[in-house]
């Protein structure tokens, strides 16, 4: 009972504000990548990638009902991206009525970090009616 009630002592004491020589790490430090939705087609999704304070970036698409790798896997396995600055980024030859996933890291060179996956949509394939037909010729 003794060395338990040391224990709890000694944890609490190490968890003071006060005592705690490190500031806090959030968040807000390192690296960041965002994904932002473009248009899509029947066979095409767009979408722009956006890091920060990053030295290399890279994405994968993936399909809806895959696991999304970790931001190692990502950067070795994926397609290299703009470091530096936004990137619009199309992928063609996709299948309609499909949906995918678009995952992105960036690293600084000490630490990674993933976006949040960004789902896209292909849309319906519908062909052109008569009357559309008539108003091309």
């Amino acid at each position: 009972m003794l060395s338990l009630c040391g224990l709890v002592a000694c944890a609490s004491t190490a968890c003071d504000d006060k005592n705690d020589p490190l500031p806090p790490v959030g968040p807000a430090d390192g690296p960041k990548v965002t994904l932002t939705a473009g248009e899509t087609t029947p066979s095409t999704v767009s979408f722009s990638i956006t890091p920060s304070d990053a030295a290399a970036c890279a994405y994968m698409m993936l399909a809806e009902d895959q696991p999304v790798p970790s931001a190692a896997v990502i950067l070795s396995d994926g397609v290299e991206a703009e470091s530096k600055q936004s990137t619009p980024v199309t992928l063609r030859g996709l299948v309609p009525e499909t949906t995918y996933v678009v995952v992105a890291a960036v690293t600084d060179g000490k630490t990674s970090a993933s976006s949040e996956p960004l789902r896209l949509t292909c849309l319906l394939y519908t062909s052109p009616s008569p009357r559309d037909r008539q108003k091309s010729r």
